[in-house]
């Protein structure tokens, strides 16, 4: 299960080992503030202790824009980049490592949230892979979200196919919606081909895992089974197809969605399924996810996870 005693600061998470130092970094988000994206560099810098822009040294925060925002690439959805009320003149190093992209599917949005770094050896030059995989936008929201953390390990028996995080970096380039400058989308593509012999280790009690980067082929099904033992799904958004299929897998399977989303696809669909909603002291008021771009899938994306249970079921049960 997922345990709320378990917890992983994004800032912890990007910091190098001991003895590394930060190579390349590819992150990915639906929308990106700005200002948000420069704790990155604080936090490659360096165990400075600094968790808030505002609270940083003004010029140890240029001197680690300067020193990493050339190793790093941002891809977001192209219109939902978020600019401060404030502009700061160092934001506009943070803006080279910007590229906005668009779904290679018509009429769908690039919604992943994932880092890949590469750390090499500062005393052999070897290279560790680290892969993150978040629920949350690249802003300043406050709500509860969860991080996925693979490590490489070079000595480990059971490891994670990297195949599939190769592919998608590799693929990243060729969704700008204007071209790359030569330089960066090769350093994007290198990190993908070194990334293909990292030796990840799943998080324990886990001992295998497969990733499925989704979206990127025309039809291709989704990567769920017929029929399972138990089933868990968590997702902000569903449409009622997707919805009798995920409610079929198992018996009693449960779902973990929002109000709203409960709301409009109807209590028929997940008729087969216990469903749950976040309670509302894991939603905090945070800056607005949404990007203003036609075709979102509700419309209009709120922050966070506000749901609740279905109302038309007569029970309702909160995470």
């Amino acid at each position: 299960m997922l345990s709320p005693d378990t917890r992983v600061l994004l800032t912890d998470a990007l910091q190098p080992p001991a003895g590394y130092r930060v190579d390349r970094v590819v992150t990915t988000t639906y929308s990106l503030d700005l200002t948000a994206l420069l704790l990155a560099p604080l936090s490659f810098a360096a165990r400075s202790g600094a968790d808030n822009v505002d609270d940083a040294d003004p010029i140890a925060l240029l001197e680690s824009i300067r020193r990493y925002i050339g190793s790093m690439t941002v891809f977001a959805q192209a219109g939902g980049l978020k600019l401060p009320a404030r502009y700061r003149t160092v934001l506009s190093f943070a803006e080279n490592a910007v590229v906005e992209v668009r779904a290679p599917q018509p009429g769908r949005l690039f919604h992943p949230k994932i880092w890949l770094l590469r750390f090499v050896s500062e005393e052999d030059g070897g290279h560790l892979h680290r892969f993150l995989c978040s629920s949350r936008n690249l802003t300043f929201d406050a709500s509860w979200d969860t991080l996925l953390v693979l490590d490489e390990e070079p000595e480990a028996e059971e490891v994670v196919d990297p195949t599939p995080i190769a592919k998608f970096v590799a693929t990243l380039p060729d969704l700008a919606t204007t071209p790359m400058p030569v330089a960066r989308a090769a350093a994007v593509r290198d990190l993908a081909r070194t990334v293909r012999g990292a030796r990840f280790t799943c998080p324990a009690p886990f001992t295998s895992m497969t990733l499925h980067p989704l979206g990127l082929t025309a039809g291709a099904a989704l990567p769920i089974p017929d029929a399972a033992d138990r089933a868990l799904v968590i997702s902000p958004f569903f449409d009622p197809a997707t919805s009798r299929r995920f409610a079929a897998i198992a018996p009693g399977a449960r779902i973990v969605s929002r109000a709203e989303t409960f709301d409009r696809t109807g209590s028929d669909a997940f008729a087969r399924a216990e469903t749950f909603t976040l309670q509302s002291v894991a939603d905090r008021p945070g800056d607005d996810e949404s990007a203003p771009e036609p075709g979102s899938e509700v419309g209009g994306v709120p922050s966070g996870c506000t749901p609740r249970r279905s109302p038309s079921t007569s029970a309702r049960k909160r995470c």
